[in-house]
């Protein structure tokens, strides 16, 4: 075998040195050793500056896609937590029939039993036609504590319990003025919210 010298280093690779290629040229053991990562970590380096912008752009566009998201929500649940034209009538049915309930008179059996009829009809409308903003939630709520607190002043004006009708009709009533409450100011931050 003959005497060669390393590509590399020029230092001389002896007969019983085993000689290994590197890019196609003959070395040494130890630069053989060293090489391999110098080509690794150049090559390791290249790699890293695409993987670097990749990671870069794809982070911005993940980015971009959150705020068009975010964007697109505000603005979703802005509309959606709006009342509509129906809503308002049907609320504002609602608080007529339950102002005409409230001023019937105890004597009068016949017409507190028909206002109790178009005031359950006025609910069940409410409920059934309104829409599923999370404003027209609110008011189904409320209106449904002022309903079933009519109907247990009822009860108990059927019972002929005055005194405990006295306490669930006014019970009914504060109901009720929460609720108005309630309308006019969803109205008042809606008419504040068009005018933006």
């Amino acid at each position: 075998m003959n005497v060669e010298n390393c590509s590399n280093c020029g230092g001389v690779i002896g007969k019983l040195e085993p000689a290994y290629v590197s890019r196609g040229n003959v070395v040494c053991h130890d630069c053989y050793r060293k090489l391999p990562n110098t080509e690794d970590k150049q090559g390791q380096a290249a790699i890293k500056k695409p993987i670097a912008v990749v990671i870069t752009l794809l982070v911005l566009t993940v980015s971009l896609l959150c705020l068009v998201n975010y964007i697109h929500k505000v603005n979703y649940i802005h509309k959606k937590d709006q009342l509509s034209e129906k809503d308002v009538k049907l609320i504002e049915a609602f608080i007529h029939e339950m102002n005409l309930l409230n001023e019937v008179k105890l004597t009068d059996e016949r017409s507190y039993e028909v206002q109790k009829v178009k005031f359950d009809a006025a609910y069940k409308d409410l409920s059934d036609l309104g829409s599923n903003s999370n404003s027209m939630r609110r008011m189904s709520g409320l209106a449904f504590d002022v309903w079933i607190k009519c109907d247990f002043a009822r009860h108990s004006w059927e019972m002929r319990e005055f005194e405990e009708w006295k306490k669930r009709h006014d019970d009914a009533s504060q109901s009720g003025e929460n609720l108005v409450k309630a309308f006019r100011s969803l109205q008042g931050l809606e008419s504040e919210q068009k005018t933006r």
